[in-house]
């Protein structure tokens, strides 16, 4: 499951209105607004008056320890609260964000309540219907996500599961051993818990890849006893279409599953290792060096002696479906993958003399967007679709501030609040149609199919695949004052006003339909309320 991707970015600053201290000497005032899913980027839009200086932001946990400055902060604490601070010239205004309540499959949503139980809807077999769990789920302290499940743990390090059985929704397996969990890591269609002692259990499962049955086989069958001794201590895990891959804290990594993906690895090169990544078919690992090394099936990124050569100074790396991204320290970029399929993000080719000073990038399914320093874009990729229509708004990709992505096109969000998108027309790279109200947006959302796009004013446009999210005129009454999206891959998206009401829409077995529990969900908490219910903000 390709997640969701979150990008916001912040308006020119307003002034307020005068405030006057005694009704003659103007005194400096700001005020405060928030934007953002839990878990991607937040941001705080000010307006000031009477300030001598710009209106600096502070970002910090509940304990006051400093998380970041300045008017966005990419989420390092979903699961807890964040307070912003906005403060110029003495005069100051703090939020409260709530922590995270809302969980997507492909597929379904499912929210964490307050009282610590769970909701959910949408696809019945994959996370939609948590019937026959719902006795279990309360205590409920976080949820995690594979592609077709949800597994939520409790207060009391137990867990419980829900949805397709061979992507994690039924953990029989794992049995005894998740007791005393402390996390749990998604995967594609299987979760792997760590545990307080440092050791870790999976379940779920993977596909036998050239099996023309759909096989598959057990996420925990192929861990031995000896690899279940070295797997502890995990820092971060990839599961994808055949195969899984851990790294451990002390920079090793253990792989196992489909033999054709990873019977040929050099175990050598997974030492040293502080990053991993996978797409659908590979997987690989970016050395404490700055060397890199891949291994899988070979459709997607197992290079060749030419393609080693190139994989030195890399500051970070990049999975795309078929493909994998190499940025380097000096700012450029080398990509491979998808062997005799070059358009899927294999070789920037003709973009590669562009690639120079790269700040981050961005990956769909097809196609590689790269944001430089200058806030301009190059793209690569499928010709035919995710880099379908980039030459004709090339000239105009300048000042961007964030990229969005959906299956196989991009959105651009720009400094000025308007968007420009590329890619397959069907799914969201052409944006004609509505780039009239595509101003004074302040976020961008996207699912598989569709983008949604959060404007200043609380209201949302959609485009793309119409009945997966990309027409919201049906419920456009109701998308107003909104202050987060959230989204699931396969055509569902869920808004949260700024009171914790919400909407949804688009597919209806994808969650765009929330209808059936509308009586049992009032709310989804925006703001960390007071016992008044209004957002908590300390007066000054």
């Amino acid at each position: 499951m390709k997640p969701s991707r979150l990008i916001l970015a912040l308006p020119p600053l307003l002034a307020l209105s005068a405030c006057l201290d005694g009704g003659d000497e103007p005194r400096p005032a700001v005020r405060m607004e928030m934007y953002g899913a839990r878990g991607d980027t937040l941001v705080a839009v000010v307006e000031r008056h009477d300030c001598e200086r710009e209106a600096e932001v502070v970002w910090t946990d509940g304990a006051g320890v400093v998380l970041g400055r300045g008017d966005s902060l990419q989420d390092p604490i979903p699961e807890q609260p964040v307070t912003a601070t906005a403060s110029c010239d003495g005069a100051k205004q703090s939020r409260v964000l709530d922590r995270r309540r809302v969980y997507a499959t492909s597929s379904a949503f499912a929210i964490l309540r307050e009282d610590s139980s769970v909701v959910a809807w949408g696809h019945p077999y994959w996370g939609g219907d948590p019937a026959k769990a719902s006795a279990s789920l309360t205590g409920v302290a976080r949820i995690a996500a594979s592609e077709r499940a949800f597994a939520a743990l409790k207060d009391d390090g137990s867990v419980v599961t829900w949805g397709s059985s061979l992507a994690g929704g039924d953990a029989t397996e794992a049995g005894a051993e998740l007791s005393d969990v402390v996390d749990i890591l998604p995967g594609r269609l299987a979760f792997l818990a760590r545990k307080r002692d440092g050791s870790s259990t999976s379940w779920g499962s993977a596909r036998v890849l050239f099996d023309g049955d759909g096989a598959t086989f057990s996420a925990s069958s192929g861990m031995s006893a000896e690899l279940v001794g070295q797997v502890r201590q995990v820092r971060d895990w990839v599961s994808n279409d055949s195969a899984f891959a851990v790294l451990d804290s002390t920079g090793n990594v253990q792989t196992w599953g489909d033999q054709d993906v990873v019977g040929d690895v050099d175990l050598t090169q997974l030492t040293g290792v502080r990053q991993l990544v996978g797409n659908r078919t590979d997987f690989a690992v970016l050395h404490a060096d700055g060397t890199a090394y891949a291994w899988g099936a070979g459709f997607g990124g197992y290079p060749d002696k030419s393609v080693s050569e190139n994989l030195t100074d890399i500051k970070k790396l990049y999975a795309g479906g078929l493909a994998f991204a190499a940025l380097k320290h000096d700012g450029t970029v080398f990509s491979w993958g998808a062997d005799g399929i070059a358009d899927y993000g294999n070789d920037a080719g003709a973009a590669a003399e562009e690639l120079t000073q790269v700040r981050t990038i961005y990956t769909n399914q097809v196609a590689f967007a790269a944001l430089k320093q200058d806030g301009s874009v190059v793209s690569w990729g499928d010709a035919g679709r995710g880099d379908s229509g980039y030459l004709a708004i090339k000239s105009q990709l300048t000042k961007i501030r964030s990229v969005a992505a959906t299956e196989t096109a991009f959105a651009a969000l720009r400094q000025d609040g308007s968007v420009l998108s590329w890619g397959e027309a069907e799914r969201g790279g052409d944006s004609s149609k509505v780039a009239e109200r595509l101003t004074g947006v302040v976020a961008l959302y996207a699912n598989d199919h569709a983008f949604a796009a959060l404007k200043r004013d609380g209201s949302v446009v959609s485009w793309g695949v119409p009945a997966e999210g990309g027409d919201s005129s049906a419920v456009a009454a109701q998308l107003a004052d909104i202050r987060a999206i959230y989204s699931s891959a396969y055509g569902g998206f869920l808004a949260v006003r700024r009171d914790g009401s919400y909407v949804s829409w688009g597919g209806r077995y994808a969650g765009g339909d929330s209808g059936a529990v509308a009586g049992k969900l009032k709310r989804i908490p925006f703001y960390k309320t007071s016992k008044a219910g209004e957002p908590r903000s300390p007066a000054f």
